[in-house]
């Protein structure tokens, strides 16, 4: 809803509600509006404090800040109550013209990127269906029920591939995100994934190639069976049979 164009305006209001919530609370005694002024703090510095990269700026950046997209609710909460406040402090003709250059600002700097967001949204679509649900599907269909998945993007793999999966990203998996926790490096990072996998012992694994430069090459324990182009260069999916699942097979028929 609110791009660069015009974050100027969002930022001023977000103070003001700030502003407003702390006064009202340290001088009303009213705690209604500090909650959401206290969530909207807490929860960057929480990232900050836990997340296992620790790299918080570039994290915000990353894939249109969708990390921190819980706090856009919030966020225009607290614009909302800024501008309420804002306005008590105007007269009625000043309100006015308030209201004429905010709709003014809409127009102006968010209507023409509409056409490049539905755009920007439906490649966004086109790549997911194409990559990470086209993947999970080949899985339920190609996997036995009980086989285990290692992959690099839990969401729509874990959801229509309907298998236990092992987490190589550390959201779902306390082991990688510990490990992660202390790697600085994108080499160290992925030892932390080839280790998680040595140790759990999957029985395929289904990952974006170009996100690791040594795992998509160990081929002493995996074997690469199928992949899937969704878009444009980076968006290149692979799915591997391991060591452990032809040495799981062997054993199952030996018995």
């Amino acid at each position: 809803f609110v791009t660069y164009s015009n974050i100027g305006f969002f930022i001023f209001f977000l103070f003001s509600g700030i502003v407003f919530s702390l006064k009202r609370y340290f001088k009303d005694k009213d705690k209604r509006y500090i909650f959401l002024s206290l969530i909207f703090f807490i929860r960057p510095v929480t990232v900050a404090l836990f997340s296992p990269d620790l790299n918080t700026i570039n994290q915000i950046a990353y894939e249109k800040q969708r990390y921190f997209a819980d706090l856009i609710p919030i966020s225009i909460f607290i614009v909302v109550i800024g501008i309420m406040a804002f306005c008590n402090l105007l007269k009625n003709k000043q309100k006015k013209y308030l209201a004429i250059l905010l709709i003014m600002s809409f127009l102006i700097f968010e209507i023409p990127k509409l056409s490049k967001n539905a755009k920007t949204y439906a490649y966004d679509v086109k790549v997911t269906n194409n990559f990470q649900v086209k993947l999970g599907k080949w899985a339920k269909l190609n996997t036995p029920e009980r086989a285990t998945i290692a992959v690099n993007d839990i969401g729509a793999i874990a959801y229509f591939s309907e298998r236990k999966i092992y987490d190589l990203a550390g959201l779902i998996s306390p082991e990688v995100a510990e490990c992660l926790r202390y790697k600085h490096t994108d080499d160290e990072k992925e030892e932390c994934a080839i280790n998680y996998i040595e140790k759990k012992q999957p029985d395929f694994v289904i990952i974006s190639p170009k996100w690791f430069k040594k795992l998509p090459y160990r081929t002493d324990i995996l074997t690469k069976i199928y992949g899937v182009f969704a878009g444009k260069g980076y968006f290149y999916g692979a799915v591997y049979k391991t060591k452990w699942f032809n040495k799981k097979k062997s054993e199952k028929l030996k018995s």
